[in-house]
């Protein structure tokens, strides 16, 4: 298993937040050699006799967003294609596309209709780590109507009060936020859940502070 035994005697040691952190960041950013019926071993580097030996790769952006799109979040239906989409929260299917460049396995269907969202946006990003790393990272992204993509932009999440404008599905929200008086974007709420744990994780993994607002 990925975790390896640090993180199970942190648990075992009722770790505090902080400390828990650092367990996390260095199972994340080491190398790992797995032994099968085992927990994973962390090192420093990968021994040259060991083929079980792994860490983070980078897929590259073009790569992630194939993998995303053609196969992770794509579904098969009755003879049709469709992709799991997370801001309207449904299926998009080939009369989504106008019946061109729609779902397909490894294909990237037409960005104009759907397109992968950075959950930590890019503008954010640490640039102590190579940017490549960050932006085809999967564990933040995820496939999202191209027009709500947009207007969410590099805006923190939150819950909104007062909505500034009338979104094409009313699953997500866009407007005042009910802590502030900055405009925030609300995912859907079956999408909430993956929102914070992208961000927890990328904080983690990168090094980089979670607004306080939005980690509310």
């Amino acid at each position: 298993p990925y975790y390896s035994q640090n993180l199970y005697t942190a648990f075992k040691l009722h770790t505090h937040d902080d400390e828990m952190k650092y367990v996390l960041k260095r199972i994340l950013r080491m190398y790992h050699v797995s032994k099968q019926g085992q927990l994973d071993n962390l090192v420093d580097r990968c021994p040259t006799t060991e083929k079980s030996c792994y860490s983070q790769i980078s897929l590259g952006y073009d790569r992630a967003r194939v993998f995303l799109m053609g196969y992770l979040y794509l579904i098969k239906q009755n003879n049709q294609y469709y992709i799991k989409e997370s801001y309207c929260n449904r299926y998009y299917g080939r009369e989504d596309f106008g019946g061109k460049s729609g779902p397909a396995p490894q294909k990237i269907p037409d960005g104009r209709v759907i397109n992968v969202e950075h959950t930590w946006p890019q503008s954010r990003f640490n640039g102590g780590f190579g940017k490549d790393y960050q932006k085809s990272d999967l564990h933040h992204l995820f496939p999202t109507d191209s027009q709500l993509n947009s207007i969410r932009g590099n805006k923190k999440f939150g819950e909104v009060s007062k909505d500034e404008m009338e979104l094409k599905c009313g699953q997500s929200r866009f407007g005042i936020s009910t802590l502030s008086h900055r405009e925030v974007f609300e995912p859907p709420n079956d999408h909430k859940g993956r929102v914070a744990r992208a961000l927890f994780y990328f904080s983690v993994r990168y090094d980089i502070a979670i607004d306080p607002e939005e980690e509310k």
